[in-house]
């Protein structure tokens, strides 16, 4: 469900990259002053690359979000944040309404990967493989301020595909307006209103008004009040039925009493795991971005979101091996003294 998927993005500036002893990126670089940006616009903060991505509202569309129209009024402000390791983006105006229930009117956010063209210079390359990655450890801080509005403050984790296009999207949403005022939410798989794509596992009836079988209502009943290792809250699991974006599959984890001021940290690769042990996301599937924003339906005026966030590979087989045969050859033979020792000098 994210606006940036179509939009052509221009080059960008690097970022410093600093390792220690094992492969470990962090996303880091000297902290800016804050910067707003009307219309569709980008900058650095911290390593991360900040955009103002709106999705015009054109009368041509029946007043729904079209990509190519540059008529929007969204604009957003971004700021350094946790101590200069990370970036902050706050909505400072939108006056727009999407007329599209399950299409917002845009996603001011900020990523760390490659989306498009735009790079942060970023961590996971043309897409780091499942397996080699050790940890992904985050802090991701939003608040439910907005004073009206339709919106939500999410990460989306860009899994497969290119960086163009995704195969499948991973939310983990701190806040979700649609389901915290809604008496009511949609059952069907379809989202609306600024709902989450995928089944409400409270739902009881299919698409149609046809009931959910047996089986699949304990399924379900196993994606409620759920708690991911090494995350901080619960969280509810949306998926499948026909709420997709743009034809890619969408999984949305929705953090459970948010409240109004809401932080999670942890690890995500803890919860891309526990989405591919539910075989919701496919484990082939590489990391190519990750986002933190608000996607927008109407208001969402005073939203903020702060996202750091670093990725640690895994060592190498064949590095491990070569430093366990290195340090056999450099041992003394039993029974024999080293040659420091035998010509009574260090080495």
């Amino acid at each position: 469900m994210l606006a940036v998927r179509r939009n052509k993005l221009p080059g960008v500036n690097g970022l410093q990259l600093h390792s220690v002893l094992e492969p470990k990126i962090m996303l880091m670089a000297s902290a800016k002053s804050s910067k707003t940006l009307k219309g569709f616009g980008l900058t650095d903060v911290n390593g991360l690359k900040g955009q103002n991505n709106p999705w015009g509202i054109d009368k041509k569309y029946g007043g729904k979000p079209n990509r190519n129209t540059k008529i929007n009024n969204l604009q957003s402000k971004f700021s350094s944040a946790f101590g200069g390791k990370g970036a902050r983006i706050t909505i400072t105006k939108n006056s727009e309404v999407s007329k599209d229930p399950s299409r917002p009117n845009g996603f001011p956010s900020v990523f760390s990967g490659k989306n498009f063209t735009t790079s942060s210079k970023n961590p996971f390359g043309s897409g780091l493989s499942q397996s080699s990655i050790r940890s992904i450890p985050f802090k991701f801080n939003s608040n439910g301020g907005a004073k009206r509005g339709v919106y939500n403050n999410t990460i989306d984790i860009w899994l497969g595909g290119s960086a163009r296009k995704a195969n499948q999207f991973l939310m983990l949403q701190n806040y979700n307006s649609a389901i915290e005022t809604t008496s009511k939410p949609r059952s069907d798989g379809n989202p609306g209103n600024g709902q989450p794509a995928g089944i409400n596992p409270y739902s009881k009836f299919a698409p149609g008004g046809k009931k959910h079988s047996k089986a699949f209502l304990k399924v379900l009943k196993s994606r409620q009040n759920v708690k991911v290792k090494g995350l901080s809250g619960t969280y509810d699991i949306w998926a499948g039925g026909s709420g997709n974006q743009d034809g890619v599959e969408t999984v949305s984890y929705i953090k459970r009493n948010p409240g109004k001021s809401q932080k999670t940290s942890g690890d995500l690769n803890n919860l891309i795991k526990d989405a591919v042990k539910r075989k919701l996301i496919k484990s082939t599937n590489k990391v190519t971005n990750v986002f933190a924003g608000s996607e927008i339906w109407s208001g969402g005026v005073g939203a903020f979101n702060e996202l750091e966030i670093n990725v640690n590979r895994k060592t190498s087989n064949s590095k491990k091996k070569n430093n366990k045969s290195s340090a056999k050859k450099s041992q003394p033979r039993k029974g024999k003294s080293s040659s420091s020792k035998r010509n009574g000098r260090r080495k």
